[in-house]
């Protein structure tokens, strides 16, 4: 019997989910549902990841624009290249881009 309340996964749950393991379909239904997954459990995939080779920056961009567009909202962020990637995505650069210095400024 299953109770009423939120799903929580555990590290290999999502672990499972990425690499596309047995019960991927599982955890890929309860994820279309929402789910919550602890710091710790989202840490732990990330020093796994890190342990195969996968790029953590990569990965955590991933899942926080999976969870932007899974939420309907929009992100903060200072880093540039996030405009590139988060097609269909709402995204507001927290700093302005540097001034590139004019000729009459420049020196």
């Amino acid at each position: 019997m299953q109770r009423p309340g939120p799903v929580v996964l555990d590290a290999s749950a999502l672990l499972a989910y990425l690499r596309d393991d047995p019960g991927a379909e599982l955890v890929a239904d309860a994820i279309s549902m929402g789910v919550v997954i602890s710091a710790v459990n989202v840490a732990e995939v990330l020093s796994r990841a890190i342990d195969r080779g996968a790029d953590p920056c990569a990965l955590a961009d991933d899942l926080t624009l999976a969870l932007i567009r899974r939420l309907g909202g929009r992100a903060l962020s200072a880093d540039a290249d996030w405009l590139a990637i988060a097609v269909d995505t709402d995204v507001s650069q927290i700093r302005r881009p540097p001034r590139r210095p004019t000729p009459a400024t420049a020196g």
